[in-house]
């Protein structure tokens, strides 16, 4: 399987001004189910060598949903949340464990006890090991949440978690720009979304030239195409900006005489990005229609029980001075 065929095309725009916004959702959780292995390599690298990967990684997606526990407040945007069981290299012999990765873009308060829930919800129904792996792709700094602890009356809960903090990688920016790891590439494609605006030409020259080091590096063209589809999710531009940058991709081709995107997948590439936009207004069209139509029912909610407590006063009037 490829980025661009994991690749689900969600939300590019928003509002009736068309403003454009990154699909980081798109990127991670594609990149999650094709280079699985990439990502415990690159941020977890004592867990991946405990890891058999000759054994294929099973996903559990719908299993996760159905055990989602309600929040109490906003939860945020989560880029990515995913349920994936894995064979366990233990000392005396393998076992099959239990991974959740969650990938949270936004700081919210209640994070570390949602994820407390998740764990006990899915310890319940597998009867499987189970460890949580956070990584925050907010911009946040001093927001790390790992544990959560509740302590009454002599019991106690004293859940924690790996936390993973993208803003640290600041540092190693050009040299995540020139690793082969898809996930070193992601990091920094979703830091350079975070320094810029998609209208802005500072957000197309740090597009360029990332994907002009993607060009120099060694790697298989079914890779680069996949890491310019995670490059192009992450770093979103406007669409003027975005023609402008295909010709620049188009003349650095030529240059270096590796094309590695043919005309017909451009257009396909092109035509992706019109179809995301437009999929994005339809929904956001339907979503204000059900929030009208939410509205409107809780108006109609509140006059019937308004005319109820008036029948009913009425009522108690009526008892009242027929008791007199």
């Amino acid at each position: 399987m490829s980025i661009e065929a994991a690749a689900v095309a969600k939300h590019s725009t928003r509002s009736k001004k068309k403003r454009v916004v990154a699909d980081h959702d798109s990127a991670w959780k594609a990149a999650l189910l094709v280079y699985l292995p990439k990502f415990f390599e690159f941020f977890f690298p004592e867990l991946h060598a405990r890891i058999d990967w000759s054994k294929k990684a099973r996903f559990l997606d719908r299993e996760l949903q159905a055990l989602a526990p309600k929040s109490r407040g906003r939860t945020g945007k989560r880029l990515v949340d995913l349920l994936v069981e894995l064979r366990w290299l233990a000392d005396d012999s393998p076992l099959l464990v239990l991974v959740h990765i969650e990938v949270q873009a936004q700081k919210v308060s209640d994070l570390a006890e949602r994820l407390f829930f998740y764990h006990v919800r899915i310890t319940e129904v597998h009867r499987k090991k189970l460890c949580t792996l956070v990584i925050l792709a907010d911009q946040h700094p001093a927001w790390r949440p790992g544990r959560y602890y509740q302590e009454f009356a002599g019991s106690s809960v004293d859940f924690k978690f790996p936390v993973i903090k993208l803003l640290d990688f600041l540092p190693r920016l050009e040299e995540l720009e020139s690793s082969s790891n898809p996930f070193a590439l992601l990091v920094a494609a979703t830091l350079h979304g975070h320094a810029c605006r998609p209208d802005s030409k500072e957000r197309l020259e740090r597009k360029f030239n990332l994907l002009e080091k993607l060009y120099a590096l060694k790697l298989s063209r079914r890779e680069i195409v996949d890491f310019l589809i995670m490059v192009d999710h992450c770093l979103v531009l406007s669409p003027s900006l975005q023609r402008e940058l295909d010709r620049r991709v188009e003349k650095l081709e030529k240059m270096k005489m590796m094309p590695l995107l043919s005309n017909r997948e451009r257009r396909a590439l092109r035509k992706g990005r019109e179809e995301e936009r437009a999929r994005t207004r339809k929904a956001e069209e339907q979503a204000a229609q059900e929030r009208e139509r939410a509205a409107q029912e809780r108006e109609r909610a509140e006059q019937a029980e308004a005319e109820l407590a008036r029948v009913r006063a009425e009522l108690e009037a009526v008892r009242r001075s027929e008791g007199g």
